[in-house]
């Protein structure tokens, strides 16, 4: 037996999750800096590691769905609890973004007041 809603509910969280990351790489390409490739690196990490997870999970479910439910639970709920994890990783990674193009902003502006 398959969770035909479990799987329309993996491809699209799989589908919202390459969507976001590829804003955040965007906005991480456009700065070039160590720290912007720091968070690039741990984009990429976080983004394999999760698709990977994620379909390493619906394959487990795939095989044997009761199995599955009764290991580790209800299958959308899972899927769901993932992509909202990921969400959140890449809002942090845009906040600090924005700080750090926050203090860099500032930095050039006490430069400019010296001269």
């Amino acid at each position: 037996m398959i969770d035909i809603k479990g799987m329309y509910l993996t491809i699209g969280a799989i589908v919202t999750m390459i969507i976001f990351g590829l804003i955040v790489i965007n906005k991480l390409i456009n700065i070039k800096s160590k720290f912007t490739l720091f968070l690039l690196i741990i984009e990429e990490i976080i983004g394999a590691g999760t698709v990977a997870y994620m379909l390493s999970l619906s394959y487990k479910a795939m095989e044997n769905y009761e199995a599955f439910v009764i290991k580790y639970g209800d299958f959308p709920k899972n899927i769901s609890i993932i992509a909202y994890f990921f969400v959140i990783s890449q809002i942090i990674i845009l906040i600090l973004l924005w700080i750090y193009k926050l203090i860099k902003r500032n930095q050039k502006l006490i430069k400019k007041k010296k001269y």
